[in-house]
């Protein structure tokens, strides 16, 4: 699956009250299936017959600039989701799992300043069992976890933000769905999320921060997914 990288950048150089914003969104691909050939499983995710892993978001950023406002608002909004994983069919076989998302990073400055990240880990390809075949379907991918983490002390910033009126800090981390999968086979593990959001300030005349971390859900097991 193919990758994504996605950069945005806004930047008003008035001295008035003016709203520049930027959004940068990135989603990778979905993973290659791994289909049946003739009776038996499908060999095109690799010798297992596994399908391919969704395609990573790991290049994503929004910058909004302000540089001589006395009002007005600075918006910086990223968003970056890993991607689906391919599907699989047949016993023994998995779903590919999903897409690693990560690095993803908003930053404003004005007088007024928000900077929001969203961040997903993509979701486990499902496990299907082809009709009448008799047989155990594939088990479902596992969903892939999400970091986000700002922290002024170890130089790592998911979001950043620098005004003199109000500062908000917006980050939101989830983890990737379990692939489900048919007949009772196992589904795929959930994603697991963390957010670590650490702010200090000395100059905004308000502070605002949000921060989330929600673990994705397990891929659930058959029966069901027949094709």
């Amino acid at each position: 699956a193919g990758d994504a990288d996605a950069e945005a950048a806004a930047t008003s150089l008035t001295t008035g009250t003016d709203l520049v914003g930027a959004t940068a969104i990135a989603i990778g691909g979905i993973g290659g299936a791994a289909p049946f050939v003739g009776s038996d499983q499908g060999t095109a995710g690799g010798s297992t017959g596994s399908a391919g892993a969704g395609g990573a978001a790991l290049v994503a950023s929004a910058t909004a600039t302000e540089t001589t406002a006395f009002g007005g608002f600075a918006r910086a909004y990223t968003t970056a989701t890993g991607g689906q994983g391919g599907p699989a069919s047949g016993s023994g076989k998995l779903g590919g799992p999903g897409g690693a998302a990560g690095g993803a990073y908003a930053a404003a400055s004005g007088f007024g300043a928000l900077a929001s990240v969203t961040q997903t880990g993509g979701t486990g390809g499902p496990g299907y069992t082809k009709v009448g075949t008799g047989g155990t379907g594939a088990s479902g991918g596992a969903g892939a976890s999400s970091t986000l983490i700002t922290d002024p002390s170890a130089s790592s910033y998911a979001v950043k933000v620098t005004a003199t009126g109000a500062a908000i800090l917006r980050q939101l981390a989830y983890g990737g769905a379990g692939g489900a999968s048919s007949d009772g086979v196992i589904g795929g593990a959930a994603g697991s999320a963390t957010s670590t959001l650490i702010v200090k300030d000395l100059v905004a005349e308000g502070l605002f921060g949000e921060s989330l971390a929600r673990g994705g859900a397990g891929g659930s097991g058959g029966p069901g997914y027949e094709y």
